[in-house]
């Protein structure tokens, strides 16, 4: 059996943790590790990885790491769990989420069968009004390999949609190897999109990859959910995050595609903006302010030329934010808030 390493990033998830772990407890695959790394919480969530740890009930789980570090972000998190692996495999679950039980059997299986270096598997995107929502990187279990990899796989790693099972690092199974031997790790001073760029980078030193249209990961979406949160610097993360991006396709020397490259251009600057910081404010003033802080922002000589010329064709079948861009464009954001107004009265 292949031993699996799975790291858990822990920071104030008293609500969620003990449902989590237990997913990862009752596993049919027993070949595993776990590491939990509390990041500074200021809640309950210490206690609760004690009670896994230390009681006689879960002796049997002896295995299970357990580190506390001053508060220090997610990618420290989950780089101090890289760095402590000992698995053949590594793969990360989000404190707040839950595994199926047959998660690590069905994945060690795949990749068995495929021999891959990267195996991924659809999840579910469900709130606690048990709305849910399957994400899936193809339509159907899918393998990949060599050049067809650069062509068919890392486009997908920067789609915000359904085929976000790409851009995440969770329902994802890597080769510990190619971590270690690279030095692959979270960039640690980007609090945005640090997850799509971490995954861009393994997918320069795989061969092969397979995607299984099962779902074995469930993802709790709510209001404390990294993609929820309001972001004050979001401006210099999405320019950080975007440098860094063209850093990497210039360091390995990879063919990106210019729409690929607009692509992600528009979910950083466009929906992601958008979403998270301008249009859940309700203060008109404040409102008004953050659509004059965008324009501005967007003038930058690094991005204004990129959004000045971005061509409709790039939003793909992505007829909203068509939309919002020509708004934008037009100097007419009121409309867009308009457009949110009329989207909340519907739902």
């Amino acid at each position: 059996m292949s031993k699996v390493s799975i790291i858990v990033p822990i920071y104030n998830a008293e609500k969620f943790l003990d449902k989590c772990i237990n997913s990862v407890l009752n596993q049919t695959y027993d070949d595993y590790e776990l590491i939990l790394v509390n990041d500074g919480s200021t809640d309950k969530s210490e206690e609760i990885c004690s009670k896994y740890c230390n009681t006689k009930k879960y002796d049997k789980n002896a295995k299970i790491k357990y580190i506390f570090q001053t508060n220090s972000g997610v990618s420290a998190a989950r780089n101090k769990g890289i760095d402590i692996a000992e698995g053949e495999f590594i793969t990360f679950v989000d404190s707040d989420d839950y595994l199926d039980e047959k998660y690590l059997d069905t994945m060690i299986k795949a990749q068995n069968n495929y021999n891959t270096d990267l195996t991924v598997c659809a999840y579910v995107n469900y709130s606690n009004n048990e709305n849910k929502h399957i994400c899936k990187a193809f339509p159907q279990t899918t393998f990949y390999c060599n050049e067809e990899i650069q062509k068919e796989v890392v486009p997908r790693i920067f789609y915000n949609n359904a085929l976000s099972a790409l851009a995440n690092p969770i329902c994802r199974l890597y080769k510990a190897e190619i971590i270690k031997k690279n030095n692959l790790r979270f960039k640690e001073n980007l609090y945005y999109n640090e997850d799509k760029l971490f995954n861009y980078i393994y997918s320069q030193y795989i061969v092969n990859f397979v995607f299984l249209d099962v779902v074995l990961y469930y993802r709790l979406i709510h209001m404390q959910s990294a993609m929820r949160i309001f972001r004050e610097n979001i401006y210099n993360d999405s320019l950080n995050a975007y440098i860094y991006f063209l850093e990497i396709t210039k360091k390995y020397n990879v063919d990106m595609p210019k729409k690929t490259q607009n692509r992600y251009f528009i979910e950083l600057f466009i929906q992601d903006i958008i979403k998270t910081n301008i249009c859940h404010i309700k203060n008109y003033k404040e409102h008004k302010e953050k659509w004059s802080e965008y324009y501005n922002y967007i003038k930058q000589d690094k991005i204004y030329d990129i959004w000045n010329n971005l061509n409709l064709s790039d939003f793909e079948n992505y007829n909203k934010w068509k939309i919002v861009y020509l708004f934008l464009k037009l100097h007419i954001p009121f409309m867009i808030d308009v457009m949110y107004k009329i989207k909340s009265i519907i739902k």
